[in-house]
C-alpha cells in the first residue's frame, strides 16, 4: 500500500511533573469517573467517547493522576469500541473506534497513572486492543497522524515498546519512519514523564533484541561508553554494590538492655531507695541492674562481631570495554550500559543482557539452586513472565562462568539486580521475638502488678494498725512503711530472672560455638526447642555442593566410587573394594580425562583449584584418583588435533588426539541418545542391536531415578594418513564410534544428612526439601536420606514450582498430604512455602546457603545459614553453621530443648523462693507483727541464694529422652495455674517453717535461750535480732536445698541424677559460704542486718530443711500416683502442669 502524503504526527505533549492541586478528593473523583464509565459501557453514541477528554479536563484539572482502578476501567471501555465492521472481506474502523483512539492518545500523554498501567502491559496486547495496523491503513490523515503519535510516544517512553517495527506491519513503516527519525534528533524535554526513556533502571530485558538493548542504553559493543557518559551515569545510578544491612548500633543494643521491663522496674526501686536514704539497698539494686545489662549486651555484641569476621571481602575484577579499549576495573565501578567481557572462571559482576556468546555456560546455583551449568545464548525470549532460571540471554550478578566466553551489556546494577532485589527485601526489619521472651516479659509484668497490689494491701494494713495503736503517723512511721513496702516489692520481683535467663542462654551459645555454631540472635536458643519443621535447601546443605562421579556402568559391570574419611575407594558390583578399574573399562576414564576442558588456576590465597564446568571437574577428578591424567597422555607422545565442542543441539563433545604414527583416537561424551547415534558397536565389539540398546536404556533410567546425571562415553580409531583431519575440517570424526558405557555424576548427600534426618524424625520434627533442582534429583536425594520413606510413592510428596504458580498460601497450607519436597522453585516460592507452613501452625526453621534461600531464611521463625554460604544469606540468618555440618542442627535443637527445660527449672525455683518471702511478709503483717526481713536482707538473699543455684540449674545436663519428646507447643503457657499452685504451696511451706522458728525463738523463752549468743556491734535488742537472723538463714538454706527439688515437678528428688549436676553442688557451697560470711564477719553483718548463730541454731535449721523435704516429696508422690494412668515415665514438665 502506498500513501500520497505522509501525515505529520500530532504535536506531542510531554508530561511535566507539577505539584498536584487536587480540586476533588480521591473518593469523589473515583465515583464521578465510575458513574461516567458505567453510563458509556452499554450505550456510547457518536461523540460521547470523545467527550471524555473534556470530562477529564474538567474534573482532573492540574491533577494528572486518575485512581488506578479507574484507569483499568477506562482502558477496558476504550478497547470495547475498537470493533471491526466487515465490508465484504475488508476490515474498517467505526467512528466510535476512532474517537476512543483519540481519547487513548490523549490519556497516554496526560495522565501519569494511565501511563503506569500501560507500562505493565504487553505491546502485542495494546496493538491488538487498539487495532494499530488497521488505523494506519485508514485513509483519514487525521487518524493516521493520531496513530503515528501513539506509536512514537510509546517507543520513545517505554523501552520494551522501543522497536515499533516488531508490531507494525512492514507496509506501514513508511508512515512512521520519517517522523521517528525526526523525533530521535529532538532534545528530550527535561521533566519528561519517563524515568529515563533511553536508559531504564529496571526491567527484565530478556524480551528485547540485542540492537534494541544497544539503542536503549546508548552503547556500542566495540567502543563501549565514553568517560563523560560513565561519570554521568555513576552520579545518577551510584556504585554497583548490593545494599548493605545497617550496622548494628552499639548504643541501641545497650538501650534495648536498659529498657527491659524488669530492669526498668529495678531502676524505679533504686530511685525509691535513694529517696529514703537506703544507700546500701540502692547500691545492691544497682549491682543487679548493671549485671543484667552487661550480660545481655556482651552476648549480643560478641555474636555480631563473630558474624562480621565471616563476611566475604573478596574484590571482583571485570574486563570492560570503554572508549574502544578493554580495561580491567573493579565490579563496583560498573554503570548501566557498560560492555563487559566474560571469560571462564569469572564471576558475573552485574546483570548483563548477553549480546555475544561462544559456548558460554554459567552456574546459577546461588540464585536458583540449580547445580548444573546453564548454556547461555543471545536469542530474544518472547514468552512473558519467564522464571529467572529460564532467562538464557541474561547473566545474573554473582553467578559463575564455568565455560566459554561472552559479551554483555550491563542492564542492572546494585540494588536493582535480581540479587539486589532480594538483598533489599532482606534488609526489612522482621520481628522475631521468641515466645519464651514474650512470656517471661508478661510474667514480669504480672509480678510487678502483684507487687503493686500487695504493697497497697500491706501499706493499708500498716497504716490502719498505726492509727489504731497511736491515733496518728509520724515521718519515721511513714519511712518505715515505705521500707516495708519496698521490701515486699523486692520479694515479689525476681531481680535475677533476666540475668539468669541471659546467662543460661549464653552458656548454651558457648556450648554451641564449640560445635562450630554461631548464634546471632540470643532468644532463638530457646525457640529451637519448639521447632516442628525444618525446611532445607538441597544443594550445599543436604548435599556436598559439588558434582562427583560416583559410578561406571559397562554392560554387566558396575563400579562405584566413594570417598571415606578422605580416602578414595573403588567398589565392584558385589560391593567389594578393588584397587583399580579393570583394563576393559579403563577407556571410560580416558574419555573422562581427555574429553574435558576443565583446568587449574592459582587463586588469590595461593591455592590451586580447578575451574570449569562442575560436571567436567567431577569427571576429571575421578580419572585423576584412578591415575589417569591428560598430561600423562600427552607426555606419552599423543598430540591434541581438534575439538568438536558441546552445544545444546548436538548434546555431545568430541576431541581427537594422534600419536607419532599419525593414528588418531577419538574421545566422545554426551547425552546417551546423542552418543548412541554416532556409535556402531558396543564396548565388546558386538554391533549395537535392539537388545543391547534396550539394556543401555534401562541402565540409564535406573541411574537417573537415583538422582544421577547420566553421560555416555565412546571411543574411536582413525588412520589420519588415510583420512586427514584438521581444526577446520573435523566433522567426520564423530562417526562409527564404539560405545563404552555410562557414567553417573551426582551432588552426593553429606555423610551426616541421613543421620540428621533420622534423629530429627525421632524428635518429632519433619524435614522438607525446597530446591531449585530437578524433581527427580530432589526426590532421589529425599529417599536416600530418609525425608521420604522408601515405601512411599515419591510423586505423591513432590510439588514443583509450576504447580505453585497461582496457588495462595491458604490453599497450599490446606493441601494434604503436605509435600515433603518442593522442586524447581524460585526464591519467591520458597517464601510461599515457609509462610504456608507457618499458617498451618508450624514453627519453621529454614536452612540454606544461597541467595535464593535468603528471603525464606529471613521469614522463617528461625533462620539457619551455612558458613560457606553467601554473606547475604548469613546476614539473614539467626544461626550460622560454620562447618556446614547439617547434623549440627540436631545438636542445636537438643541444646535449645535443654535450655528451655533448664529455664523452666530455675523459674520454678525462683518463684518458689520469692513466694516464700511474700508469704512471710504477708503473714507477719496480718498478725500485726513487724516483718522479720528488711529490704536489705531480701536483696542479699536474692543475690547469694537465688542467683547462684539458678545459674547452676541452667547448667543441668539434658534428660536422656530429650530428643524423643515431641516439640513443645510455643503457644502453651509458660506458667499456668497448676504450676502456680505448686509454687505457692512450696513457698508457703518454706514460709510457715521460717515464721515458726521466728515466733518460737522470739516468744518462747527456752527456745530463745536455746542457742546462746553474744551481742554484735551496734545491736541493742538481742532476742528480735537473733530470731530475725534464724528465720532468714533457715529460709535461705531451705531455698538452697529446694534447688534440688526444683529439678523436677513430679519426679523423685532422690535418684541417680540427684548429684549429676556438679555445678549445682558448687553453687550450693558458694551460697552457704556467703550466708555464713554475712553472719559472722564483723561490721559486714551490721550492713546486711544479720546476727551470729550458734551450732544449736544450725541444728534447728537442719530439722527445718528435712521437714520441708518430706512435705514436698509427699506432694510429688501424690502427683505421680494421680498421673500414673496417663504416663509410664516421669517427664520434666507434664502437659497438665
Amino acid at each position: 500500500m502506498e500513501f500520497k502524503d505522509k501525515p505529520q504526527p500530532i504535536e506531542m505533549k510531554w508530561y511535566v511533573k507539577t505539584p498536584a492541586k487536587r480540586n476533588k478528593n480521591k473518593d469523589t473523583l473515583a465515583k464521578l469517573w465510575q458513574d461516567k464509565i458505567d453510563q458509556l459501557r452499554n450505550n456510547a453514541p457518536k461523540g460521547s467517547i470523545k467527550a471524555l477528554v473534556d470530562f477529564y479536563q474538567e474534573n482532573n484539572r492540574d491533577q494528572n493522576y486518575l485512581p488506578v482502578k479507574i484507569c483499568f476501567a477506562l482502558y477496558g471501555l476504550l478497547t470495547k469500541y475498537q470493533t471491526k465492521q466487515r465490508n465484504g472481506f475488508t476490515s474498517v474502523c467505526t467512528p466510535i473506534s476512532e474517537e476512543s483512539l483519540e481519547v487513548f492518545c490523549f490519556m497516554i500523554q496526560t495522565d501519569r497513572s494511565f501511563q503506569d498501567i500501560i507500562e505493565t502491559m504487553n505491546i502485542s496486547t495494546i496493538c491488538h486492543d487498539f487495532q494499530f495496523n488497521l488505523h494506519l491503513a485508514n485513509e483519514d490523515e487525521n487518524v493516521r497522524a493520531m496513530m503515528t503519535t501513539i506509536v512514537l510516544f510509546l517507543s520513545q517512553n517505554y523501552y520494551k515498546f522501543s522497536n515499533w517495527r516488531e508490531y507494525i506491519k512492514p507496509k506501514y513503516h513508511c508512515i512512521i519512519e520519517e517522523p521517528a527519525n525526526e523525533a530521535q534528533q529532538e532534545e528530550i524535554p527535561e521533566g519528561r514523564f519517563s524515568k529515563d526513556a533511553y536508559l531504564p533502571t529496571e526491567g527484565h530485558f530478556y524480551d528485547v533484541d540485542v540492537q534494541t538493548i544497544l539503542t536503549t542504553f546508548r552503547t556500542d559493543l566495540e567502543k563501549g561508553l565514553s568517560s563523560m557518559e560513565i561519570d554521568q551515569r555513576r552520579e545518577k545510578y551510584g556504585t554497583n554494590e548490593l545494599p548493605k544491612p545497617p550496622k548494628v548500633n552499639v548504643f541501641k543494643m545497650l538501650w534495648n538492655q536498659i529498657t527491659d521491663f524488669i530492669v526498668m522496674v529495678l531502676i524505679v526501686g533504686t530511685i525509691v531507695s535513694l529517696c529514703i536514704e537506703e544507700w546500701i539497698a540502692a547500691g545492691m539494686l544497682i549491682v543487679v541492674i548493671v549485671s543484667n545489662i552487661v550480660i545481655g549486651f556482651t552476648q549480643e555484641f560478641k555474636a555480631e562481631r563473630a558474624l562480621e569476621a565471616l563476611e566475604n571481602a573478596d574484590v571482583i575484577h571485570v574486563n570492560v570495554i570503554r572508549e574502544g579499549v578493554t580495561d580491567i576495573i573493579t565490579a563496583d565501578q560498573l554503570v548501566p550500559g557498560d560492555v563487559v567481557v566474560l571469560e571462564e572462571g569469572n564471576t558475573v559482576p552485574a546483570d548483563l543482557r548477553l549480546c555475544q556468546t561462544h559456548h558460554l555456560e554459567v552456574v546459577e546455583v546461588l540464585l536458583t539452586g540449580e547445580m548444573n551449568p546453564i548454556e547461555k545464548s543471545t536469542d530474544l525470549i518472547k514468552t512473558p513472565n519467564v522464571p529467572v532460571g529460564d532467562r538464557k540471554n541474561i547473566a545474573f550478578m554473582s553467578t559463575s562462568v564455568v565455560k566459554g566466553r561472552g559479551v554483555g551489556v550491563v542492564v542492572a546494577t546494585g540494588k536493582v539486580t535480581e540479587i539486589g532485589k532480594i538483598s533489599s527485601e532482606l534488609n526489612k526489619k522482621i520481628d522475631k521475638t521468641m515466645p519464651l521472651k514474650r512470656k517471661l516479659a508478661n510474667l514480669g509484668k504480672w509480678l510487678v502488678l502483684l507487687a503493686g497490689i500487695l504493697c497497697l494491701i500491706v501499706v493499708g494494713l500498716l497504716v490502719l494498725w498505726l492509727f489504731i495503736k497511736n491515733g496518728s503517723m509520724t515521718w519515721d512511721d511513714t519511712v518505715s512503711i515505705i521500707k516495708i513496702g519496698l521490701s515486699l516489692a523486692v520479694s515479689v520481683i525476681p531481680e535475677g530472672l533476666v540475668a539468669v535467663v541471659t546467662i543460661t542462654m549464653s552458656i548454651g551459645v558457648s556450648r554451641m560455638s564449640k560445635q562450630h555454631v554461631i548464634i546471632r540472635n540470643l532468644p532463638v536458643v530457646e525457640g529451637l526447642g519448639s521447632v516442628t519443621t525444618i525446611c532445607t535447601d538441597k544443594t550445599g546443605t543436604l548435599t556436598q555442593g559439588r558434582m562427583t562421579m560416583t559410578e561406571i556402568r559397562q554392560g554387566p559391570n558396575l563400579y562405584n566410587f566413594k570417598t571415606i574419611n578422605g580416602q578414595f575407594k573403588i567398589y565392584n558390583s558385589i560391593d567389594s573394594e578393588i584397587s583399580q578399574i579393570p583394563s576393559e573399562s579403563i577407556d571410560i576414564l580416558n574419555v573422562c580425562a581427555m574429553c574435558n576442558n576443565s583446568s587449574t588456576k592459582v587463586n588469590e590465597k595461593g591455592e590451586t583449584e580447578m575451574i570449569g564446568d562442575p560436571t567436567e571437574i567431577a569427571l576429571y577428578n575421578c580419572a585423576l584418583h584412578c591415575g589417569i591424567t591428560k598430561s600423562n597422555y600427552v607426555n606419552n607422545g599423543n598430540i591434541f588435533v581438534t575439538e568438536v565442542p558441546f552445544d545444546s543441539d548436538r548434546k555431545r563433545m568430541s576431541v581427537l588426539y594422534k600419536d607419532n604414527n599419525n593414528n588418531g583416537t577419538i574421545f566422545a561424551k554426551g547425552a546417551c541418545e546423542s552418543i548412541l547415534s554416532i556409535c556402531s558397536s558396543n564396548f565388546d565389539g558386538k554391533p549395537l542391536n535392539q537388545d543391547i540398546l534396550k539394556d543401555i536404556e534401562n541402565q540409564m533410567n535406573s541411574m537417573a531415578q537415583n538422582g544421577s546425571r547420566v553421560l555416555a562415553c565412546a571411543i574411536g580409531k582413525i588412520n589420519m594418513n588415510i583420512t586427514p583431519i584438521t581444526e577446520d575440517n573435523n566433522t567426520d570424526i564423530e562417526n562409527r564410534l564404539m560405545f563404552l558405557g555410562l557414567v553417573g555424576i551426582v551432588d552426593p548427600p553429606r555423610n551426616e544428612s541421613a543421620l540428621a534426618v533420622k534423629a530429627l524424625k525421632q524428635a518429632g520434627i519433619q524435614v522438607r526439601i525446597i530446591t531449585g533442582d530437578h524433581p527427580k534429583t530432589a526426590g532421589a536425594i529425599a529417599k536416600q536420606i530418609g525425608v521420604i520413606d522408601p515405601e512411599d510413592d515419591v510423586d505423591q510428596y513432590i510439588m514443583t514450582g509450576n504447580e505453585l504458580l497461582g496457588m495462595s498460601e491458604k490453599a497450599l497450607a490446606e493441601r494434604e498430604p503436605f509435600p515433603s519436597v518442593f522442586a524447581r522453585v524460585s526464591p519467591e516460592d520458597k517464601l510461599t512455602v515457609v509462610k504456608a507452613l507457618k499458617r498451618r501452625g508450624e514453627v519453621v526453621a529454614m536452612t540454606g546457603d544461597g541467595v535464593n534461600d535468603a528471603p525464606a531464611i529471613k521469614s522463617s521463625n528461625i533462620g539457619i545459614a551455612m558458613g560457606s554460604g553467601t554473606d547475604l544469606t548469613k546476614q539473614s540468618a539467626d544461626i550460622v553453621l560454620l562447618d556446614d555440618n547439617f547434623y549440627n542442627i540436631v545438636s542445636t535443637i537438643k541444646e535449645g530443648r535443654r535450655v528451655f527445660d533448664n529455664i523452666m527449672k530455675f523459674v520454678m525455683y525462683l518463684l518458689s523462693a520469692n513466694s516464700a518471702e511474700i508469704w512471710t511478709m504477708m503473714i507477719c503483717v496480718a498478725c500485726g507483727q513487724t516483718p522479720p526481713f528488711s529490704a536489705m536482707m531480701i536483696l542479699w538473699a536474692n543475690l547469694v541464694v537465688d542467683i547462684p543455684p539458678s545459674i547452676c540449674l541452667g547448667l543441668d545436663p539434658p534428660m536422656s529422652n530429650i530428643m524423643e519428646r515431641k516439640p513443645r507447643d510455643p503457644n502453651s503457657n509458660i506458667f499456668n495455674w497448676k504450676k502456680a499452685l505448686i509454687v505457692l504451696f512450696q513457698g508457703m511451706t518454706m514460709a510457715i517453717i521460717s515464721i515458726s522458728l521466728f515466733f518460737m525463738t522470739l516468744y518462747i523463752k527456752p527456745l530463745a535461750e536455746f542457742g546462746g549468743y553474744d551481742m554484735p556491734t551496734g545491736m541493742t535488742d538481742e532476742r528480735p535480732n537473733h530470731s530475725r537472723t534464724l528465720a532468714f538463714i533457715s529460709l535461705s538454706v531451705i531455698q538452697l536445698f529446694h534447688s534440688f527439688i526444683s529439678k523436677s515437678i513430679t519426679g523423685p528428688t532422690i535418684s541417680k541424677d540427684m548429684f549429676g549436676n556438679k555445678y549445682l553442688l558448687v553453687g550450693l557451697v558458694v551460697s552457704v559460704l556467703f550466708l555464713v560470711a554475712g553472719i559472722y564477719i564483723p561490721y559486714f553483718n551490721d550492713i546486711i542486718e544479720q546476727y551470729p548463730l550458734k551450732w544449736l541454731d544450725w541444728l534447728l535449721i537442719l530439722v527445718a530443711v528435712l521437714v520441708h523435704f518430706v512435705i514436698c516429696e509427699t506432694v510429688k508422690l501424690v502427683l505421680r500416683i494421680a498421673s500414673k494412668k496417663r504416663e509410664s515415665k516421669y517427664v520434666l514438665f507434664h502437659d497438665d502442669l
